[in-house]
C-alpha cells in the first residue's frame, strides 16, 4: 500500500522533490555504468588491503537497480541486479580480515536489493545471497575475524558495521533464523 501511495504521489506531481529524488534514482539506475557497468571484479586496492571500491559500487548498482525494478516492474533492472547479485556473492570471500568495512558495505547493498527484489529473484540467486552474508559477514563477526573491533570503534566503523549486520540479519531473517536473532 506504502508502495502505491509513493507511486500516486510521484505521478501526481505535486510533490517536486520526491519527483527530482525519482527522476534522480531512475536516471540512475538508467546510466551505462550501473545498468550496463563493467563486471564487478574482486581485486584488493593498490595498498593491498581493501575491496570497498568495488562495495560501493556494488551497493551502488544494488540500490539503484532494486528502486528502479519496484517503481517501473520493468524486467531490465531486475535482470541488472541479479547480475550484479550472483557475480559479488560467487567472490571467494567479502575481505572481513583485511578490512572490515568491505563486507558491512556490500552486506548493506546485497541485503536491501536481496528484500526489494525477493519476488523476481531466482531461488539460486536467493540462496546465494543468503550464503553469502553468513558466510562473509555473519561468520567472520561470530568468530572476529577482522582487522579491527568495530563494536569498540568510536568512529564511523561502529555504526557501518553494525548497520550491515542488522540489515543481512532482517534480510535473511526468515531463512536463517538463529544465527540472525544472534546477529
Amino acid at each position: 500500500a506504502q508502495l502505491a501511495s509513493l507511486k500516486a504521489r510521484i505521478a501526481s506531481g505535486q510533490d517536486a522533490l520526491l519527483t527530482k529524488l525519482h527522476n534522480s534514482a531512475i536516471s540512475t539506475a538508467n546510466s551505462n555504468s550501473v545498468i550496463n557497468g563493467k563486471t564487478i571484479e574482486y581485486k584488493l586496492d593498490v595498498s593491498g588491503k581493501r575491496i570497498l571500491d568495488q562495495s560501493n559500487d556494488a551497493t551502488n548498482r544494488l540500490l539503484h537497480l532494486a528502486y528502479a525494478w519496484r517503481m517501473t516492474g520493468d524486467e531490465k533492472y531486475l535482470t541488472a541486479a541479479d547480475k550484479v547479485l550472483t557475480t559479488v556473492c560467487s567472490f571467494p570471500d567479502w575481505n572481513a580480515r583485511n578490512h572490515f568495512l568491505d563486507p558491512s558495505q556490500m552486506t548493506i547493498g546485497v541485503a536491501i536489493a536481496y528484500d526489494w527484489l525477493y519476488k523476481g529473484l531466482a531461488d539460486s540467486t536467493k540462496a546465494m545471497v543468503e550464503k553469502a552474508i553468513q558466510d562473509f559477514l555473519f561468520y567472520p563477526t561470530q568468530h572476529k575475524i577482522w582487522n579491527l573491533n568495530f563494536y569498540a570503534a568510536e568512529n564511523n566503523w561502529n555504526s557501518w558495521c553494525n548497520c550491515g549486520l542488522v540489515l543481512g540479519a532482517m534480510a535473511i531473517y526468515e531463512k536463517a533464523p538463529a544465527v540472525s536473532k544472534q546477529i
